[in-house]
């Protein structure tokens, strides 16, 4: 379920577990003034997430995994699409708009970073 590219990246950089806080210069959604503080999930964790809490169950048929979650209080989790392979993006997905399989990912979905692998620039 979680692509090998995300975990070999995650153990590269040693983000697994870590802190990313990314510039609110660097965050295409604009989601905080401060920008997100992201905790960066083990595959379990992102499994747990998607197979078993919303808004993950609902997004995994369209190529979405939980990879992050909100560290200052939103309790948004964070996804990259494995649609999008190995250069993909980063994306927040609303955990109060996407509440079942009906969602309007118009509303629910925002990306934050033009390519996940910038996480690494962000480890704390």
């Amino acid at each position: 379920m979680v692509p090998d590219y995300w975990n070999k990246f995650i153990k590269k950089n040693e983000l697994e577990g870590a802190s990313c806080k990314i510039p609110p210069e660097a965050d295409l959604a604009n989601l905080d003034e401060e920008g997100p503080d992201l905790y960066i999930m083990g595959e379990s964790m992102s499994i747990q997430e998607s197979t078993e809490y919303y808004p993950g169950m609902y997004v995994k048929s369209d190529g979405y995994i939980p990879v992050a979650s909100c560290e200052i209080g939103s309790g948004n989790p964070y996804f990259i699409n494995v649609n999008e392979g190995e250069n993909g993006s980063l994306y927040c997905i609303f955990h109060d708009v996407v509440t079942s399989e009906n969602y309007d990912s118009s509303k629910g979905i925002v990306k934050v970073l033009e390519s996940f692998r910038e996480l690494a620039k962000y480890k704390e």
